[in-house]
């Protein structure tokens, strides 16, 4: 049974009430913006991520409940038939029963634009920040003693020359930022700068087969304290030949692959140098107008990691490893205009290797791997275009080794009410 204190949500329940009386008088479905408001309620049985056998620290409980106010707003639109722009923005707000060191306020903030100028040029730019609280660790990192938030800021921009059907050639720069509020994880923000070229052909609008070249560069600019409040640096490099690959095999079902080839160099953390193969698989299938399957498979280096999907369908935390190799299986079936199923199970492999220091000024160089396997059932109730309510049931089960990584344990029960105004929110996924 969730029990939370009323009285950390006044606010958070009134906007939601206030935005379900708009919704009921003013829904505009074809509007090109959007309003909603969300309370989600959880109980995990192990928030504090702590190893199995681990007791909780004084002063804090392993089991908590947490209630996560969500408001946001925003627009998708089209100008014309070949211009289109959007912006979603959302304020979070999180409150734990026991733990309440850990309650924090968030946001994610996503726009982009897509574009073409006649029937050769076209391309797209987007933009994400997103601030929320870093995935805990304490089986192996401990409790901290504040609430750690973590900020992603990222740009990304492509550029085509070529029509719908034939080959096209492209281009692309990104950024990545990652910053980590408490000092006790400095060594782990990073900044990163990318950039690609290559070719594509496209034999139909459907299908298409390329080839590129890409670079990262990068640094972690707190990678080792030294005497005098000074730091050492970790630059690293990346270089990969990547090739792509989509395919629709009927109208049900498509394909979507990457293959990279490449290796990443660091300056001082030589541990998580790597070469070799990476890539995704995606592929969707829909036998019917009511089940849908989703099958994604990726292996990354750590940087890139940030993007495999976690149980909920969105990115999870910074992955702290050498590689992650990540399998997930997903079917959604629509029992009827108003409920929705949804299934899942994942397994995540990751290499893990960390340099010590020793007194002396010497390292030693630990390496390790870990297995975490996720799954999870939700039911979603929609009795109205402008109001859905859902309940999802989840297990996390991960088995690691010391000092690295470690065995853990985690339930989950989590309830939402949404309420929307408008046209429907992107999928930000």
């Amino acid at each position: 049974m969730i029990h939370l204190p009323v009285s950390r949500l006044p606010a958070l329940l009134a906007a939601t009430l206030l935005a379900g009386l708009a919704s009921a008088a003013q829904a505009q479905s074809a509007a090109p913006w959007f309003v909603r408001a969300t309370v989600a309620l959880l109980h995990d049985t192990n928030y504090l991520r702590l190893a199995d056998g681990q007791t909780a620290p004084a002063g804090y409980t392993k089991a908590d409940n947490v209630a996560t106010g969500t408001l946001a707003a925003g627009f998708d639109r089209r100008f014309g038939a070949n211009q289109r722009a959007y912006l979603d923005a959302q304020l979070r707000s999180s409150r734990l029963a026991n733990n309440s060191i850990f309650d924090n306020q968030g946001w994610r903030v996503m726009a982009g634009m897509d574009w073409r100028a006649g029937s050769m040029v076209g391309g797209e730019v987007r933009v994400l920040t997103d601030r929320s609280l870093a995935a805990l660790e304490s089986g192996t990192t401990g409790v901290p003693g504040e609430a750690n938030l973590v900020t992603l800021s990222q740009a990304d921009a492509a550029f085509r020359v070529g029509r719908a059907i034939g080959f096209n050639a492209e281009a692309s720069l990104g950024w990545r930022e990652v910053d980590y509020s408490s000092s006790l994880y400095e060594s782990r923000d990073y900044h990163e700068g990318s950039g690609a070229i290559g070719v594509r052909y496209r034999p139909s609008e459907r299908s298409s087969i390329g080839v590129g070249l890409r670079e990262t560069r990068g640094s972690y600019p707190r990678y080792q304290a030294l005497s005098g409040g000074r730091f050492q640096a970790d630059d690293y490099k990346g270089r990969f030949v990547d090739l792509t690959a989509v395919y629709s095999i009927t109208g049900k079902s498509d394909l979507r692959a990457r293959l990279s080839s490449g290796r990443i160099r660091h300056e001082n953390a030589v541990q998580s140098d790597f070469s070799g193969l990476t890539g995704s698989l995606d592929w969707n299938w829909i036998p019917s107008g009511k089940l849908r399957f989703s099958t994604r498979l990726t292996r990354e280096p750590s940087q890139d990691a940030y993007f495999v999907l976690d149980s909920a369908g969105g990115a999870r935390s910074l992955e702290f490893s050498r590689i992650s190799t990540s399998l997930r299986l997903q079917a959604d079936y629509a029992a009827s205009e108003r409920f929705r199923v949804r299934a899942f199970a994942s397994g995540t492999h990751r290499e893990l290797s960390q340099s010590l220091p020793l007194a002396g000024g010497s390292a030693l160089v630990v390496n390790g791997t870990d297995r975490t396997m996720t799954g999870g059932l939700g039911i979603t109730w929609q009795p109205m275009s402008q109001l859905s309510l859902g309940c999802e049931v989840g297990h996390e089960l991960r088995r690691g080794q010391a000092p690295l990584s470690s065995d853990i344990t985690s339930s989950t029960l989590g309830c939402q009410l949404q309420v929307s105004l408008g046209n429907r929110p992107l999928d930000l996924r």
